[in-house]
């Protein structure tokens, strides 16, 4: 039997992590959906005009200054506050998270990362109204269109965007202040910790997560994971091929402590082996099997 298929120890904190998270996806969420419902709202009339006969993509420009508010505001709503609690799951209540320099960077790389959605409602409206011209529609059709599709969180487009931000950023921003405050924590005790990278056990996990699965590293140490190199899983700086919707997490673990991952705490062992034996049939090997820093 491949490593790591035995009694989760960690199954209690592992399955309250997992409703912490499932509180903190929900709130970005909506706090997602109240960004995008600002922002349409401030520009709708300067782009749609069709009494007009006029549909001006331009338009969208004129909430910039809104945006960067309301983009203030998702940073601030549950992004934060998934940040601030997994400090206090790791350090305390009475962590000054705040004015760690992490959480600076992290809110940052996640305003970078988003700043441009104006940019991308232009050019959705942009090539929206080129297709329906050259297919001959007219102005009030196209803009009844616009509106539903692309200006309207209503939308099947801007429902299933604000699911994966939800679910990347907020896995993200936990993964990042539990790091952080394990660097707080191994500075108190003034040893030295380490750190596992875990993913789920199922055919959704991309293959380079899958090998990932086991690695081990010191806390201020890198994991290498799609040819790239992460602090944890879901870290900002990684590539949005090897972030977006991640569902990996990292446990921290004494240097020599054993790390026998458990069934993965709701899954059967058969499923879990079931799924290491199909990915090892077509080579893809996680490191704890291969015995790579685990």
């Amino acid at each position: 039997m491949p490593e790591g298929l035995g009694e989760d120890l960690w199954l209690p904190d592992r399955m309250a992590a997992l409703g912490f998270l499932i509180q903190g996806e929900r709130k970005v969420y909506e706090d997602y959906i109240r960004l995008m419902d600002g922002f349409f709202d401030a520009v709708r009339g300067a782009v749609l005009r069709p009494a007009w006969r006029i549909i001006d993509p331009f338009g969208v420009f004129s909430g910039l200054i809104r945006f960067g508010r309301l983009l203030t505001d998702f940073l601030t709503g549950g992004v934060t506050w998934v940040l601030r609690n997994a400090y206090q799951r790791v350090a305390g209540e009475s962590v000054p998270f705040s004015a760690r320099p992490y959480v600076q960077r992290h809110l940052e790389e996640v305003r970078n990362r988003m700043v441009r959605t104006p940019d991308e409602v232009f050019g959705l409206i942009r090539r929206e109204l080129d297709d329906g011209i050259n297919a001959g529609e007219g102005i009030p059709e196209l803009a009844d269109r616009i509106d539903a599709t692309l200006l309207s969180t209503d939308s099947e487009r801007w429902r299933n965007r604000a699911v994966v931000v939800a679910r990347t950023e907020s896995l993200s921003a936990y993964n990042g202040g539990s790091y952080d405050a394990f660097q707080i924590l191994e500075d108190e005790l003034g040893e030295p910790l380490e750190k596992v990278w875990l993913a789920t056990m199922d055919p959704r996990t991309r293959d380079s997560h899958f090998i990932a699965d086991g690695q081990r590293a010191a806390l201020d140490g890198v994991f290498s994971v799609g040819g790239a190199s992460a602090l944890f899983p879901g870290d900002p700086t990684l590539p949005a091929a090897e972030r977006i919707q991640c569902r990996c997490t990292m446990l921290v673990v004494e240097p020599g402590e054993n790390v026998d991952m458990a069934n993965r705490g709701w899954k059967a062992a058969s499923e879990t082996t079931a799924e290491v034996e199909a990915r090892a049939a077509r080579g893809i090997i996680r490191a704890r099997d291969e015995g790579i820093n685990a």
